[in-house]
């Protein structure tokens, strides 16, 4: 699943501390969405506070690998640190998507259902027409990849 620097037994001690590592990250953002709600702060989303976790979290392993004998902390590890996006698209996108149609006002989503289709159906039209012409374009330049 994952192409490891690291072998042996040193793989599953890693491999564990990658997954508490998501999993705290997991708890902390929905901590601080809580916190955010109770405190009915409302300049910064949910979203909003996982990312700006995201990065300090990020930030915080960059320079715990500068220390000296961990310089190649980032190179061994950080296979196991890494978001699959198959497993995003396949487990995680769809009850998000569940939750925000579960939760939709219905009243202003049916008001506004035939300004919804125009943006949906017509934005597709316009913006597929827009990339198929500029893709012809540029390769009526003459422009290619190199074989």
């Amino acid at each position: 699943l994952i192409d490891s620097q690291v072998t042996g037994d040193k793989e599953e001690e890693v491999a564990s501390f990658s997954i508490m590592t998501l999993l705290l990250v997991l708890g902390f953002t929905m901590l601080i969405g809580m916190w955010l709600k109770h405190r009915r702060i409302t300049f910064l989303h949910q979203a909003g506070a996982a990312l700006l976790l995201g990065i300090v979290g990020g930030f915080v392993m960059f320079f715990v690998s500068l220390g000296e004998g961990q310089a190649r902390w980032i190179y061994e590890y950080g296979d196991y640190l890494v978001f699959d996006t198959e497993f995003f698209f396949l487990f995680l996108l769809p009850p998000i998507i569940f939750e925000s149609g579960y939760s939709l006002n219905a009243e202003p989503f049916f008001r506004n259902l035939g300004k919804i289709c125009y943006f949906a159906f017509v934005g597709t039209i316009v913006g597929a027409a827009t990339f198929g012409v500029g893709m012809y374009a540029l390769g009526q330049t003459g422009l290619r990849q190199g074989r």
